[in-house]
């Protein structure tokens, strides 16, 4: 029987600030913030208030800790009532391997060393780069309460190459990562749905099969916009149940999808493909190289530590954060802000514009914060 519901353990997150200040009645409290003062009731009788409640005091005096160049909010964050296990499903699976380790494993095509790149740009790296300005990047998305990062974030790198083919900036397909991806590394990683993946595994999926659809031919489960389900997607055909776990109690309907039913876009001879994935590439941990290629190349998908994410606001993130690998994103610039005298890198989430600087992080450059150095990686693409 089909009985576990994907990120049931996260629907309270999605609309915890609502809850939060729907729910309240007898009990008031005012909370401030480093962003905001607002005063909230709380129903004493609304189902598990307690833990709810405790839940809340608990990530309010995480708001409170950080540098001085860092905001941290809590009523604003879509994370307010999420407790760590809620937060962590929107986190992705990704191992922290050695160098070497992520090398003998890795699809990618190409390894790039600092040596590889343009050596004029290695030389003469631009004080300040922002591929959003430059129309390379799309519209912030949400990926969810769903540990969907990975497709997100290999589908976000290769929408920077459409406008080199010609092509109008758009979103391409997560879902075909979601519900037909079974692809694993035999070892450490594999793409698992709903619950993580390796952005470079989904590039070679894709890659594999015909390449990439858009996001309005094979549109994700969860509709951001109406807070609803779409459809209700079971675990790719043929998925690795070591590296994944065993998800086969998944709720689940395939004849609500448009890739597992429907139009069975999970076969590649099936609906219209947009563009190629030509070739996979993997970036030494290497800041100078990581500048470089993101220069050369443009927006590069990267794996890095968010453990400590769900309460930013604004400003640089720069104190002493968690150095594993769980979350994938897209490095889309870098610059100087004067004010704090910092430099940083510039990226974007999927967290919607709700969260952190319009959807947006800032991380500081020099100090491999939060390990964002240790997976970088783009693909090449050509017109299908």
């Amino acid at each position: 029987m089909n009985n576990k519901y994907p990120g049931n353990f996260s629907i309270f997150s999605e609309n915890a600030a609502r809850f939060f200040c729907q729910s309240i009645s007898y009990l008031t409290t005012t909370t401030t913030t480093t962003t905001t003062t607002t005063t909230t009731t709380t129903h004493k009788n609304s189902p598990n208030f307690e833990a709810q409640l405790s839940t809340l005091l608990k990530n309010y005096t995480l708001t409170q800790s950080g540098s001085q160049s860092t905001t941290f909010s809590f009523l604003d964050s879509p994370f307010a009532a999420s407790t760590p296990e809620e937060y962590r499903s929107r986190l992705g699976n990704i191992p922290t391997l050695s160098h070497e380790e992520y090398r003998s494993l890795s699809p990618a095509d190409r390894y790039i060393n600092l040596h590889d790149l343009d050596p004029h740009i290695v030389r003469n790296l631009p004080d300040e780069l922002d591929w959003v300005a430059q129309g390379r990047v799309s519209p912030v998305r949400d990926q969810g309460a769903f540990g969907t990062c990975y497709g997100f974030s290999a589908a976000q790198a290769l929408e920077g190459s459409l406008p080199l083919l010609g092509l109008p900036m758009e979103w391409l397909s997560v879902e075909t990562t979601v519900e037909c991806d079974n692809y694993s590394s035999g070892v450490y990683y594999a793409d698992c749905g709903y619950f993580g993946g390796l952005p470079t595994l989904a590039m070679k999926y894709n890659k594999d099969n015909k390449g990439y659809r858009t996001e309005k031919v094979f549109p994700y489960a969860w509709d951001y916009e109406t807070d609803k389900m779409r459809s209700h997607p079971c675990m790719a055909t043929g998925y690795d149940k070591k590296l994944c776990g065993n998800h086969d109690d998944l709720w689940c309907k395939k004849e609500s999808t448009q890739g597992q039913g429907g139009d069975l876009l999970c076969n590649p001879d099936n609906g219209i493909h947009h563009v190629i994935v030509d070739e996979i590439f993997d970036i030494a941990q290497n800041e100078t190289a990581i500048m470089a290629a993101l220069v050369q190349f443009g927006p590069l998908s990267i794996a890095l530590d968010a453990t400590d994410f769900g309460y930013y606001k604004k400003g640089i993130i720069d104190y002493k954060c968690p150095n594993h690998l769980n979350h994938a994103v897209l490095l889309v610039g870098y610059g100087f802000d004067p004010v704090e005298q910092k430099p940083f890198f510039k990226v974007k989430n999927s967290w919607s514009t709700s969260w952190g600087e319009a959807g947006m992080v800032r991380i500081v450059r020099g100090k491999n914060m939060c390990n964002i150095n240790g997976q970088a990686s783009f693909a090449t693409a050509k017109k299908a």
